[in-house]
């Protein structure tokens, strides 16, 4: 300390550079008032000319006031409606498409049931095709079988009996 080096306590030994650290903390408290500076100049804005319509409309004639509101009033109705209709319009839109995607699914699901169904009735006919193919072969061959032994026993019966001819 009697060299001229500062002293533990002070401020410049502590952060170990003397003047320099001072000026880095006032630019951080300078970084973070900037936002705060700007919102505070646009509040003040703001309120100079929420003050400045008050005034005017104080200064106005209530009658030419009313009046002027009066005439801004159907389009500022015509804009609650069709904010209203837009609002309105983009909930439908979106019910309709939930709508159109639930019927889509049950069309699929319809036609793969009929798709099956018709499977199943092709696949049936065949079946009952080949079932009578079948039967008609069978009673063809039995029809067969008895018209041969038809004739034998014809024959048979035939040639037991001689008969002359003349």
């Amino acid at each position: 300390m009697a060299n001229g080096e500062p002293s533990p306590s002070s401020p410049a030994s502590a952060t170990g550079g003397g003047a320099a650290a001072y000026p880095l903390s006032q630019s951080k408290d300078t970084d973070r008032r900037r936002p705060i500076d700007a919102k505070m100049a646009e509040l003040n804005e703001s309120q100079a000319e929420v003050a400045a319509k008050l005034q005017g409309s104080k200064q106005e004639d209530p009658i030419s006031f009313r009046i002027r509101t009066l005439k801004k009033l159907p389009q500022e109705l015509q804009n609650w409606r069709l904010k209203l209709d837009t609002q309105e319009l983009s909930v439908l839109k979106k019910s309709l498409g939930t709508d159109v995607e639930q019927l889509k699914s049950e069309f699929e699901a319809l036609r793969t049931t009929l798709q099956q169904q018709q499977e199943d009735v092709a696949n049936s006919l065949r079946n009952l095709g080949q079932k009578c193919i079948g039967a008609r072969k069978s009673k063809a061959s039995k029809e067969i079988m008895e018209a041969e032994e038809k004739p034998e026993k014809v024959h048979s019966a035939t040639s037991g009996n001689k008969v002359p001819y003349t």
